[in-house]
């Protein structure tokens, strides 16, 4: 009985002199948002683990019916991006408006796009009825 500890010496302990961020191994946990970033660490870590996964099985098993899984990954990514270009835009416009635009002190990675088919012989109309 000797370890218990009521909640009124919580009060005046060491503990309640830490702050949340020192409690928590250095999460802002003080942010109103933390989970947002909690939430991309998960991602991160996820698919950290995802790509560590023999590809070849992964593959037979998405390939026996679990199409549910591509789905997922594929709206997964639409979501994520629209999210960073998102941010990525407000923060770049927040710059620019305060006078700092520094868009040239950092190289940006081209987005690559992977567009599958054939789009050689394609007709485009102009809108206008042929007269």
């Amino acid at each position: 009985m000797k370890n218990l500890k009521f909640f009124e010496d919580f009060e005046s302990s060491d503990f309640s002199n830490q702050s949340s961020t020192e409690i928590h191994e250095g999460h802002d946990y003080d942010l109103k948002n933390y989970m947002f970033f909690q939430n991309l660490h998960t991602l991160k870590n996820a698919i950290d683990e995802l790509l560590e996964l023999a590809p070849h099985q992964v593959d037979q098993i998405l390939s026996d019916g679990h199409g549910w899984a591509l789905d997922h990954i594929a709206t997964s990514v639409d979501d994520v991006e629209e999210v960073y270009h998102f941010l990525s835009n407000s923060i770049e416009m927040g710059n620019i408006e305060s006078g700092h635009d520094d868009s040239m002190d950092h190289e940006k990675a081209p987005m690559e796009i992977d567009v599958e088919g054939n789009y050689d012989n394609v007709e485009v109309e102009s809108g206008k009825e042929e007269e």
